[in-house]
């Protein structure tokens, strides 16, 4: 999602789907966007593996409605079903093939940050990966918990690092269909 198309969506819809927490400053240009999201919500099935629910395949299927007008190049998610179903959606309707990385977080930051220049990334991972990544790109994941985490119980944080073309680094804030 380019940035431009992330405010503009807000600014005219400010009560829509997405909307940033703080506005930008200094976006950087040229630039690739990396947007984050946690896997929508899992069955506590007390597998290893657990499937989204169903609320977590109805907030999958929102956030490709939200993420597919802004044309992403890549889908990568971490080798756990709850990541890839939730990017499922978005591949489908994108017509993106979803890409399976599995490497700890400085080979996530290496690999994003070798992106060609103007990429759109969309990444699926977890509450506790995803604070450490978006730090390693020099990005501000937010809020965490005690243990450094995306709180358990939000599903909803969506992260868009913009990685400028000089080592430049924005991070914009947002929620994703949220529930009233």
């Amino acid at each position: 999602m380019t940035l431009g198309l992330l405010l503009a969506a807000c600014r005219a819809e400010p009560s829509g789907p997405i909307c940033p927490e703080a506005a930008p400053v200094g976006v950087p240009a040229p630039a690739s966007t990396v947007t984050f999201v946690r896997h929508a919500e899992k069955a506590a099935d007390g597998s290893e593996d657990p499937p989204l629910t169903e609320a977590g395949v109805a907030r999958a299927r929102c956030l490709a409605e939200v993420l597919e007008p802004a044309d992403p190049t890549a889908l990568l998610s971490t080798d756990t079903q709850r990541t890839r179903d939730t990017l499922g959606p978005l591949a489908e309707r994108s017509g993106v093939r979803l890409e399976v990385v599995d490497t700890d977080v400085q080979g996530w930051a290496t690999r994003l940050r070798q992106a060609p220049e103007g990429s759109r990334i969309v990444v699926s991972a977890h509450s506790n990966t995803i604070p450490a990544i978006v730090d390693a790109l020099g990005g501000d994941p937010g809020p965490l918990d005690a243990q450094g985490n995306i709180p358990h119980e939000e599903y909803d944080r969506m992260l868009t690092v913009v990685l400028g073309g000089r080592g430049q680094v924005v991070t914009v804030r947002t929620r994703y269909c949220v529930r009233r």
